[in-house]
């Protein structure tokens, strides 16, 4: 695939390339969904692509053997960290796996270690790396210290503050921001075939996202228009068994639903949602930081209950 928008962070990872100088260790920052491994991947291809392209962008065709295969995530020289990856390296349950472990970094590292098959680089991506434990860290950052030859390191994060400083300052660090609207828009039309009115709607709620905006286009039109919960619906469903079952997904399903309101109303001009959506958006950072999403959400309710009586107080 062509990456879409990302101008500067591939700009540098194309001139990296043609003058050899791109850092053995990268760090892409960026909220979840907006491409970063996707571009992880095609950086991957271009250290095994049989046919480099020579114009702009990225030097790799994405039609060759190799190209295809890391597109498939079944290349001998690329490896990517991720949760279904991490579960049969430990042999757990992939809903197990909300931190990266050590034994994946100690997997990972032996990867890098060998020779590249039929590329020029062995390529290791982790996903989700700012949920790594701290032994993970520092068995990462010792690899980071001494990088294998004819290897490197993309990390992908949403939040770089929580990667430690030491493993943050070995990296050449590359921005993701949210994908414009227009640009996501005009994505939506054209790869999904969604009419330009129902595309721009999808577009409109997806945050910048191209994850979440797979995700809405799924949703019949009719469900699109989310009402908001109230305390009470909230506080329901930290008590509910289908909650305590898939409590991580649940969570994450119900911020969603609630920043979502809250910056509908953020943009309509009820500027009282603004400390609204700074707790909602806390709470998702306690949750990406592995906090239990009951205690997560527990907190964001007493916040909420606070900023309702600061309200009344006012008015």
């Amino acid at each position: 695939m062509n990456p879409i928008g990302h101008d500067r962070a591939l700009h540098y990872l194309s001139e990296g390339l043609r003058t050899d100088h791109l850092s053995p260790s990268l760090l892409f920052v960026g909220p979840d969904g907006v491409g970063k491994r996707s571009v992880a991947l095609e950086l991957a291809k271009c250290y095994a692509c049989e046919e480099p392209s020579l114009g702009k962008g990225l030097p790799r065709c994405g039609k060759c053997g190799p190209c295809r295969r890391i597109e498939g995530g079944n290349h001998l020289d690329t490896f990517v960290l991720d949760r279904a990856s991490q579960a049969s390296i430990v042999d757990e349950e992939i809903s197990k796996q909300n931190a990266v472990k050590i034994q994946a970094v100690r997997h990972l590292e032996r990867f890098l270690r060998l020779r590249p098959a039929e590329s020029k680089r062995r390529i290791a991506i982790i996903d989700d790396a700012h949920k790594m434990t701290n032994d993970a860290a520092n068995a990462l950052l010792k690899v980071l210290e001494e990088p294998p030859p004819q290897a490197g390191i993309i990390l992908c994060v949403a939040d770089e503050h929580s990667l430690p400083s030491t493993i943050r300052s070995r990296c050449a660090v590359l921005y993701f921001r949210p994908v414009a609207e227009g640009v996501l828009t005009a994505w939506l039309e054209k790869a999904h075939s969604m009419t330009a009115e129902r595309a721009a709607e999808v577009a409109d709620r997806s945050f910048g996202s191209f994850a979440r905006a797979i995700e809405l286009k799924e949703e019949e039109p009719e469900t699109l228009d989310i009402t908001d919960y109230n305390v009470s619906e909230f506080f329901a469903l930290l008590n509910s068994s289908s909650f305590r079952k898939e409590g991580r997904k649940n969570a994450e399903a119900a911020l969603i639903k609630l920043v979502e309101a809250a910056d509908r109303n953020l943009r309509a001009g009820d500027l009282g949602e603004v400390p609204r959506l700074e707790a909602l958006m806390e709470a998702r950072h306690r949750i990406d930081r592995n906090v239990p999403p009951r205690l997560a959400l527990e907190a964001l309710f007493l916040r909420l209950e606070d900023l309702k009586k600061e309200t009344t107080a006012r008015s």
